[in-house]
């Protein structure tokens, strides 16, 4: 609708939704106006007489608290909803951050609120069983979410799936279409190494693209990623391709129910190992 704006934490995830729900989109970044780097730019407001009447701001645990603050402020003529996996203080998709640094979760304090359950996504049982038994171990040992927290979900989840060592998955993955999710870059630079390419890096902005937004497709200044990170996932649906996912190395207990919900078929799911 022309009078509304999807705001993605991301530019791969804004596409996507261009491309699947032909909604009009921007970044939270462009929206408040600053860049990748939030050094200030012009802001979406300053480039457009018309507000939109609607902003649905989406992943709600990738955007930090004070630029959505700002946005609320900028745009006071605008309804503005915000949507994400969260309950309390509690989150169940990935916050931002690199293991030492996450972000704080804005808190909609006083707000309307609207809770949906069904799993939109998924389209088999086995699958919507295994996200909805994850989310229960999440709620039985949140603490902080931090690395003890993931650790016990890595555990569980080792006890209810069969996992594929790393070099044999690193052969499977190359006689297919595939993208691999892993936590850490580390992982990514370890699967280039051994041949796998999942995406690639914008290393040279340009008009279109921002420096870091990770793209499916080689569109020129870019290097390749061996994996996407949790956190550039976020958002996705990957319906066609299989989706290998590290099981090791979480440092947000979050991290694999986020990756196990971007598939829609359990038969699409690889558990790697070490």
């Amino acid at each position: 609708v022309s009078q509304s704006r999807y705001v993605a934490p991301t530019r791969l995830l804004g596409l996507k939704m261009n491309k699947d729900k032909k909604c009009q989109w921007t970044t939270l970044h462009k929206l408040i106006g600053l860049d990748g780097d939030k050094k200030k730019v012009r802001a979406w407001c300053e480039e457009n007489e018309r507000k939109p009447a609607v902003i649905l701001i989406d992943e709600l645990t990738m955007n930090c608290k004070s630029m959505i603050a700002t946005a609320i402020d900028m745009y006071p003529t605008s309804m503005i909803l915000l949507a994400g996996d969260v309950d309390g203080k509690q989150w169940y998709q990935t916050k931002f951050g690199d293991g030492k640094m996450t972000i704080d979760i804005y808190e909609p304090h006083g707000w309307a609120t609207k809770t949906f359950t069904t799993d939109y996504r998924a389209k088999d049982e086995q699958l919507k069983d295994l996200k909805v038994a994850i989310r229960a171990v999440m709620k039985k040992v949140f603490t902080d979410g931090g690395r003890d927290d993931a650790s016990k979900i890595t555990a569980w989840l080792l006890s209810k799936v069969s996992v594929v060592p790393f070099v044999e998955a690193v052969e499977m993955f190359k006689k297919q279409s595939s993208i691999w999710i892993a936590p850490t870059h580390a992982i990514s630079d370890s699967l280039l190494k051994a041949g796998v390419v999942s995406g690639y890096r914008v290393t040279t902005p340009s008009k279109s693209f921002a420096k870091g937004e990770v793209l499916d497709e080689d569109v020129g200044g870019c290097e390749k990623r061996g994996s996407l990170t949790v956190h550039s996932s976020q958002g996705l649906t990957i319906a066609d391709k299989k989706l290998f996912i590290s099981v090791y190395h979480s440092f947000d207990y979050s991290m694999l129910y986020t990756a196990i919900s971007r598939a829609v078929h359990y038969d699409q799911l690889v558990f790697v190992g070490k």
